[in-house]
C-alpha cells in the first residue's frame, strides 16, 4: 500500500479542503467534511487548529504533522497566490515537497492532553444541559405535577457523562496513581480539576493556587479561573462526605480555630473560610505529589 497523505485547509464556515496523494503524486482534490479524511492517513496541517478537529482525527489512527502559519502567509505573499482553501492546502503540499522539515509531528503527550481536554468539554457539555434539565424539571413539577419525560432524558445524558468519564480516566492513570489513597478524590472529579488546571502546567506552587483562586492577592485582583476555584470547591465537598481520616478532622479544628477568633462571625462565614483553608492545602498535596521534581526540599528548620 502506498503512503497516503493528506494536505488540509480547514474552513471555519464551509467544509475542509482536502488533497489526498499517494506516494509523491497528486490523486485528488476533494471539499468535503473532515471526517471523511480516510483512517491511518498522514495529515499534514496549519497550526491553531481546533481541538475537536484534531481529535476526530486522533480517533482515525491519522498521524498529524503541523506547520507554522506564517509559513503559509509568507510563501502566499512571496509568489502571489490568491487567499482560498483550496490555495492554501496546495501551498501546504508544495512546501512538504521543498522543505519537509518546515513540518513537525505532533507528540504523544500532545495528542493524549488533546483527546483529554476534548472528552472534558464534552463533559461539561452535557453536565450543563443536565443541570438545565432538573431546573426545567422543578419549574414543570411545580405547575403540572409528575414529569417522567424529563427522568428519562437526564438518565440519557447522565450516562453519556458516565460513559465521557470512562474514556477520559485512561488519560491520567498515572496522575490518579499518585493521589488515590487520599479518600474521597474519584477519578471524575480529578479529571475535572486536571481538565482546567494541570500542576504540571504550572511553574510553581504560588502559580497554580493564584490559577485556582486560593491565594490572598485573588480577592484583590479577582484574577482567577472560576471554573478551577469551583472544581476545588467540590474537591472539599467530597472530603468531608467521605469523612477523610486527615482533612475533616482538620477542617473541624480549623474552623473552631476561626469561631474563636472572630466570635462576630455567621456560621456561614465561618464554614467558608475553613472550607476554603481546606483546599487550598488539599490543592498544595495535589501539586506536590504530582510534581515532585519541582518541589523544594524541606528545611530541617
Amino acid at each position: 500500500m502506498m503512503d497516503r497523505k493528506c494536505f488540509i485547509d480547514w474552513g471555519k464556515s464551509k467544509d475542509s479542503v482536502i488533497l489526498i496523494t499517494e506516494g509523491d503524486s497528486l490523486t485528488r482534490c476533494i471539499v468535503t467534511d473532515i471526517e471523511k479524511v480516510p483512517p491511518q492517513s498522514k495529515v499534514y496541517l496549519e497550526e491553531g487548529y481546533p481541538h475537536y478537529l484534531l481529535y476526530q482525527l486522533l480517533e482515525k489512527d491519522c498521524e498529524i504533522f503541523l506547520c507554522d502559519t506564517r509559513v503559509v502567509k509568507k510563501y502566499r505573499e512571496q509568489h502571489n497566490i490568491e487567499k482560498s482553501d483550496k490555495n492554501d492546502a496546495k501551498i501546504l503540499f508544495v512546501l512538504h515537497q521543498e522543505q519537509p522539515g518546515l513540518f513537525h509531528r505532533l507528540e504523544r503527550p500532545s495528542e493524549q492532553k488533546i483527546m483529554f481536554n476534548f472528552l472534558m468539554a464534552k463533559y461539561r457539555f452535557y453536565r450543563n444541559i443536565v443541570q438545565n434539565l432538573k431546573q426545567n424539571m422543578t419549574s414543570y413539577r411545580q405547575e403540572f405535577g409528575k414529569a417522567p419525560q424529563f427522568k428519562e432524558t437526564i438518565k440519557r445524558f447522565q450516562k453519556k457523562k458516565r460513559d465521557i468519564i470512562k474514556k477520559a480516566s485512561r488519560y491520567i492513570e498515572e496522575e490518579y496513581r499518585k493521589v488515590k489513597d487520599i479518600r474521597g478524590i474519584g477519578k471524575r472529579i480529578l479529571c475535572r480539576l486536571l481538565a482546567v488546571a494541570h500542576p504540571k502546567d504550572f511553574p510553581s506552587l504560588s502559580k497554580f493556587l493564584i490559577y485556582c483562586g486560593y491565594k490572598g492577592i485573588c480577592k484583590e485582583t479577582g484574577k482567577y479561573n472560576r471554573r478551577a476555584k469551583g472544581v476545588a470547591r467540590n474537591m472539599v465537598m467530597c472530603l468531608l462526605r467521605h469523612r477523610n481520616q486527615k482533612y475533616y478532622p482538620l477542617y473541624k479544628e480549623i474552623k473552631a480555630d476561626f469561631k474563636d477568633k472572630h466570635p462576630n462571625y455567621s456560621k456561614g462565614r465561618i464554614d467558608g473560610m475553613a472550607r476554603n483553608r481546606i483546599a487550598t492545602l488539599l490543592l498544595k498535596e495535589i501539586y506536590n505529589r504530582m510534581t515532585p521534581s519541582l518541589v523544594e526540599a524541606p528545611s530541617n528548620q
